[in-house]
């Protein structure tokens, strides 16, 4: 994760244009026999310490805005290593605090991470959205996770991401046109 003189090997930037918003809702069932206690849990998994160890231990874009601000605020980061450091075997914590991201990285992300959901739309209405992320995460997976080069033909598949949103789902490989089509296309 960090490069020899400790500075990470990555880095991250706000999505150029604009993004999508979607994820997890939590809600309760009207019918369910524990009520109060699912209440319990959902306010608990939304407060601003919840939200804070899971953004600064697993990098989950916080809920809570003010939490936006306290990042970004100078000298108020606390890394995961701050908000956990109750407890753990002290030769892990070591491990931890060694690959940390720092506070400094923290309110750099916070401000990235704010401005793209600020930026963001809601994702699209649709009956087939479940469609959808199939159809997009089988295209972009093996281009995020290979060197092959190996990318999609976008118009097709700009097509069969449409297609998936109507709730049709393509037989045919939705990255790549059949090898009759591509020649009619002028691949």
């Amino acid at each position: 994760m960090r490069d020899d003189d400790g500075s990470l090997k990555f880095q991250v930037l706000s999505f150029p244009g604009t993004g999508v918003l979607g994820g997890v809702d939590l809600a309760i069932a009207k019918d369910s026999p524990h009520k109060e206690e699912a209440r319990e849990l959902i306010y608990y998994l939304i407060s601003e310490e919840v939200q804070e160890r899971l953004f600064a231990c697993a990098g989950y874009p916080p809920v809570v805005t003010a939490l936006y601000e306290r990042y970004e605020s100078s000298g108020t980061a606390r890394t995961c290593g701050q908000l956990t450091a109750d407890g753990g075997d002290g030769a892990a914590r070591q491990a931890e605090r060694d690959t940390e991201i720092t506070g400094g990285q923290l309110a750099r992300f916070a401000g990235e991470v704010r401005q793209a959901v600020e930026h963001a739309r809601p994702r699209p209405m649709s009956a087939y959205y479940a469609t959808f992320s199939q159809v997009f995460r089988s295209c972009l997976l093996p281009v995020a996770t290979t060197t092959s080069g190996a990318a999609p033909d976008f118009r097709y598949f700009s097509d069969a991401l449409r297609d998936a949103l109507n709730g049709r789902l393509r037989s045919d490989d939705a990255c790549h046109p059949p090898a009759e089509a591509a020649h009619k296309i002028g691949h």
